[in-house]
């Protein structure tokens, strides 16, 4: 499976070099191979920290997304849906 990686942050990161340092263990864990196919990231810096080679490099998030079969997009900012999830729900007044 490609597997694209939006973010070199601390998950990305740590993302990014499980699948390359342990790849073949997780392999024969669960039966499928996991293939880094692209890296996006803001600064170009964190290229050269996680040593990603150029072909991994995706050029724009079209090419992230064209090339992966799967894209892992760490964050840790807390958006709309989690602040709806922490608060009380109720079904019969939203209708």
């Amino acid at each position: 499976m490609r597997v694209g990686i939006a973010g070199l942050g601390t998950v990305g990161g740590s993302i990014y070099r499980i699948l390359k340092e342990r790849g073949e263990e997780i392999e024969k864990r669960v039966g499928e191979r996991f293939i880094v196919s692209k890296v996006i990231n803001r600064s170009p810096q964190k290229y050269e920290v996680y040593g990603v080679p150029p072909e991994e490099i995706a050029f724009d998030f079209d090419d992230l997304i064209l090339n992966s079969d799967v894209v892992i997009e760490p964050s840790v900012e807390r958006t709309w849906p989690w602040i709806l999830l922490d608060e009380p729900w109720n079904l019969e007044e939203s209708l």
